[in-house]
């Protein structure tokens, strides 16, 4: 058998890692794997990131030898997690770790147990516990439903994958703490520079780019190396006070700081934020609790655990990040955390209220392409909003400025497309009515060839869009159409309603849009009821028996269908490239500011990000 890790490079060529499986005679691999976990319950793309999971590479010793083990499964327990306030991290007993990797505070794990499941995190030493803790955000498959597999009936088998504090935190913690020899001269070398995404963040935060560029010339060195990455763990203590941290190394006993944190890839002014650091002991935490803390080295950031239910996670609010080995920036440089303005605390889209108020959304110079003349040279400017009777237009070029412009200036001598109302005519000889706008406001009509105006910019989309809507895109003469719409996909079934003896569902697509519709029995279709009626337990009913045969038979399909997805380089390659255009495009429309155009071209890059793991669509700006 076959399956391979949906893991591409693009530094060293395109490239799937595959895994090949050699079974021996009469040897199911799906079954085995059913052993171990749950997996037939699992959409394909989860089973598809699951399954590297179990490649992970084990982190070594001293000694060299990996770090991974067998133990009893009696050594685990599963917590309830209140509204996923822990975000993928759980607990591991202080003298449990010591044993098994001497000097850690934390470890990011791979934790296979067929009594429970399989989980992935991190594991923080928690003081007073005798088992480790693992919480349902740590679970990513459910545990077995057949008889365990023979070599971990009764087991569990452990991996560390990551010990913190790691090697390379040495130095910042020899640097921040008094208590410790200074790092030596030869060890700056060693020592990078903010990346690009951190420092347009902190120039979008208002930090003035003299004041930075000084910071990244004189933070190469220790006398002001201010910031470091750390990893983000959940309170062992459920004692800081909500919406604070506390940062291993960074001493205690001093007045409360601010510092900034963020993580990558943050791509708007409020994917950072100022928290407040925990420098002294909380009411309510014990003497234990506060030494273990304090004796750990720099490397981790323990975010507070919400009280309330309606509190806010942490994590969450820093660029959608979570606790299964996350990693953040830090920065504490008083020069540089004095200059950045305060933001709001949430990840909201950016509105332009002034934009709101006084632009229309059907004015048709809105988006509008404008060329301007001057010197000589033709400068293409688009117009961006309506202010009173005029117009605002930017423009590409880095030395023309925004103008505002008056609606004659905006149109000149063109008549605007205001639509399509109908078709005639097959072939090369199709035609479509047009509606236009003169640069008075007049509305006219004309019959016009669809070659002739597919060529035109501001035109060719409306008749792909209008192609689509009227089901012509197989036609002669509308084909062209087909790569230029995209064909919103059912992705789930909300509810449904029986209106005479025929079933209708409200389902979803793609799009974020929703409909009532019968659906077919093909086998997408198909598969969509199923989830639907396992989801809302209708299969103990006997109008929804039907779709017993077709559930059984997909379990029984589900390692097949595995390989085909693992196996599509083509989906990789697409989700690689949109990734990589999305980033440009950001890029290229962040000028230093939050401009809807670099928050939307930012979130859609990390939504991209995200495809290949957990699924999903990407909002493009329009």
């Amino acid at each position: 058998g076959l399956f391979a890790s949906s893991k591409m490079s693009v530094n060293k060529g395109n490239h799937v890692d595959a895994y090949y499986l050699m079974p021996a005679d009469n040897h199911d691999i799906a079954s085995e794997l059913l052993s171990i976990a749950n997996f037939e319950d699992q959409p394909v793309n989860k089973n598809a990131s699951r399954f590297q999971l179990m490649i992970s590479p084990a982190s070594k010793s001293t000694c060299k030898e990996p770090r991974a083990w067998l133990l009893p499964d009696t050594v685990f327990e599963l917590m309830e997690d209140d509204n996923d306030k822990h975000m993928g991290c759980g607990f591991i007993p202080v003298s449990l770790l010591q044993e098994l990797a001497p000097g850690a505070a934390a470890v990011q794990v791979r934790i296979f147990v067929p009594s429970l499941g399989i989980f992935k995190g991190m594991l923080m030493s928690k003081v007073g516990i005798k088992k480790i803790q693992l919480f349902e955000s740590m679970q990513k498959v459910g545990k077995t439903l057949k008889p365990p597999h023979t070599k971990l009936k009764g087991k569990a088998f452990l991996l560390f994958k990551n010990v913190m504090p790691s090697k390379s935190a040495e130095f910042i913690d020899r640097k921040v703490n008094p208590r410790l020899k200074n790092p030596p001269p030869s060890a700056e070398k060693e020592l990078k520079s903010l990346c690009r995404m951190f420092q347009t963040l902190l120039t979008a935060n208002g930090v003035p780019v003299g004041e930075l560029d000084l910071y990244l010339e004189e933070s190469c060195f220790f006398v002001r190396r201010n910031h470091h990455s750390a990893v983000g763990v959940s309170d062992p203590t459920n004692k800081l006070p909500e919406g604070s941290v506390f940062i291993t190394g960074l001493g205690v006993g001093g007045p409360s700081d601010d510092v900034f944190v963020t993580r990558f890839p943050c791509t708007e002014a409020g994917d950072g934020k100022m928290l407040p650091v925990v420098r002294d002991k909380p009411p309510g935490m014990s003497d234990d609790e506060w030494c273990h803390l304090c004796g750990i080295h720099c490397g981790l950031i323990v975010f507070a655990t919400p009280k309330s239910p309606d509190g806010k996670l942490l994590p969450e609010i820093i660029a959608n990040g979570d606790l299964d080995g996350d990693y953040y920036l830090i920065l504490w440089d008083k020069v540089i955390l004095s200059h950045i303005s305060p933001v709001v605390n949430s990840n909201d889209p950016v509105v332009d209220s002034e934009s709101d108020s006084e632009q229309s959304d059907d004015d048709p110079w809105i988006s509008q392409s404008v060329e301007v003349c001057t010197s000589s040279k033709l400068h293409q400017g688009v117009v961006r909003k309506r202010i009173g009777n005029d117009y605002l237009v930017t423009f590409e070029a880095l030395e023309m400025e925004d103008q505002i412009m008056t609606k004659e200036e905006v149109a000149g001598d063109r008549e605007f497309f205001d639509g399509i109302s109908g078709h005639r005519g097959k072939g090369i000889q199709v035609e479509v009515e047009v509606s236009w706008v003169s640069p008075g406001g007049a509305k006219s009509k004309a019959w016009q060839s669809v070659a002739t105006l597919r060529i035109q910019e501001n035109v060719v989309d409306d008749l792909a869009q209008y192609a689509l809507k009227h089901n012509l895109l197989k036609d002669i003469g509308w084909r062209w159409a087909d790569t230029l719409v995209w064909q919103a996909q059912v992705v789930e079934i909300l509810r449904h309603k029986v209106t005479n003896n025929c079933i209708e569902y409200e389902v979803l697509y793609d799009d974020g849009e929703t409909a009532w519709e019968e659906l077919s029995d093909q086998e997408g279709d198909v598969d969509l009821i199923c989830a639907y009626a396992e989801k809302e337990d209708l299969l103990q009913k006997k109008s929804w028996s039907w779709l017993k045969p077709h559930i059984a038979k997909a379990k029984g399909e589900w390692f097949d269908r595995l390989q085909t997805y693992l196996v599509n380089t083509q989906r990789l390659l697409d989700n690689n490239q949109l990734t990589t255009l999305l980033h440009r495009k950001f890029r290229e429309s962040h000028d230093g500011t939050d401009s809807d155009q670099s928050v939307s071209f930012g979130r859609a890059y990390k939504q991209a990000l995200d495809i290949g793991k957990h699924g999903g669509k990407v909002d493009l700006p329009l």
